[in-house]
């Protein structure tokens, strides 16, 4: 049986704020959508977070729609579990999600696994899923992979669909549960989403999957994604095969980080920058983090702006951050887990401000500005606060 496995495709995500950006996705979208109709899978998998929000625009929707109904008329079964992302507070109390509305759309050619379905059955092959859980619900994730593998059986080709982060294949903070939490359970393959690059990991029994994200979705991914690409997997069950599939139309995305001490470092920067941009076929996205001195600004100000003149239409934004040495003076020797503990040690006994100040902490750390980190606190607001029962 031939399945593709897919995550992360966060319809909707505007990117900086760029509308271009949004598009970028949704274009990535629409190249898997051609890959997989020409492949003609039994089965689609998407390991979560479909959409960037739980509540799309109109036209995210519509893209969505667009793309499952192209891929379930070629004869694919898209079985899916909600991300992060898929899921929100509801206004009646619990989860909110767009995923009944797909369902009620595609009827049984779209199922979305999770506590009212948390299997199902096709040929050989038994998929078993589960939505989203937070770490602080990681007792409860463990508790539902206990009752779901009950329906795996002993026979056929066995698959369990999470979106949650597994140490140690990730860096610890960023996981919900360890690989020993789950590598007792009797699946052959876990399909799992939340990961934004490609991973892969086997122990001679079982595999452990991410495809990551179809576009960069963050500035950490970017250098990994340049190396080992965005796209999806196909799995043949029947050959124990397992084929990345590369994305070709991805947006170009490049962070230059540089210091700056002389007027020569600001040519040796801006021809670098030029010759990136007039190597690229699509306009390429391309943000500058540069410290220097507090005489040389200006001038690297003027630099930039007079390159993105002579560069006009060969771009989609060269974004620069600047920061002044002597500003940085400040807060030199000040590790990122030095100030993670600080964090802790002023919000020891209340739990949501001390975690999401870390979260805030880390998010802009790793890029995220104006509308990017604005949303995304709020998400994280309204998930605790929905997990709290806090109205």
């Amino acid at each position: 049986m031939r399945i593709v496995h897919i995550a992360d495709t966060h319809l909707g995500k505007r990117q900086y704020g760029i509308l271009e950006r949004e598009h970028d996705l949704y274009n990535a979208f629409d190249e898997a959508v051609e890959k997989i109709v020409r492949m003609k899978p039994d089965i689609v998998i998407h390991s979560g977070d479909i959409f960037d929000s739980y509540k799309p625009a109109p036209w995210t929707l519509l893209r969505a729609v667009n793309g499952i109904m192209r891929i379930v008329e070629s004869g694919a079964l898209f079985v899916a579990v909600q991300g992060n992302h898929d899921l929100g507070p509801s206004p009646e109390g619990g989860k909110d999600s767009p995923f009944p509305l797909l369902e009620r759309i595609f009827g049984e050619k779209f199922v979305y696994l999770g506590k009212k379905r948390p299997s199902i059955e096709f040929g050989d092959v038994v998929i078993c899923g589960i939505p989203y859980h937070p770490a602080s619900m990681r007792k409860q994730l463990i508790t539902s992979m206990e009752e779901v593998s009950k329906r795996a059986g002993n026979n056929g080709f066995r698959i369990m669909v999470l979106h949650q982060g597994i140490s140690p294949f990730l860096v610890e903070y960023k996981t919900e549960i360890h690989k020993a939490d789950i590598e007792r359970f009797p699946f052959d393959y876990f399909a799992l989403g939340h990961y934004h690059n490609r991973k892969e990991h086997s122990d001679g029994r079982r595999i452990y999957v991410y495809p990551g994200s179809t576009e960069n979705i963050e500035e950490r991914e970017v250098e990994e994604s340049k190396e080992i690409g965005k796209g999806f997997f196909l799995l043949d069950t029947d050959g124990e095969k397992r084929d990345f599939v590369r994305l070709e139309r991805i947006r170009p995305y490049h962070i230059i980080k540089r210091r700056i001490s002389s007027i020569m470092g600001i040519d040796s920067l801006m021809d670098d920058v030029r010759r990136i941009v007039l190597s690229e076929r699509i306009p390429p996205m391309i943000r500058i983090r540069a410290s220097t001195r507090e005489d040389l600004m200006d001038e690297i100000n003027k630099a930039h702006k007079d390159l993105l003149d002579e560069l006009e239409g060969r771009y989609l934004r060269i974004l620069l951050d600047l920061t002044s040495e002597e500003t940085d003076k400040i807060v030199e020797g000040a590790s990122s887990l030095d100030i993670e503990v600080l964090l802790r040690d002023m919000f020891k006994e209340r739990e949501l401000e001390r975690e999401l100040g870390i979260e805030i902490y880390r998010a802009f750390r790793e890029g995220k500005r104006g509308d990017d980190l604005r949303n995304f606190v709020m998400r994280k607001l309204e998930r605790w606060l929905n997990e709290a029962n806090i109205s």
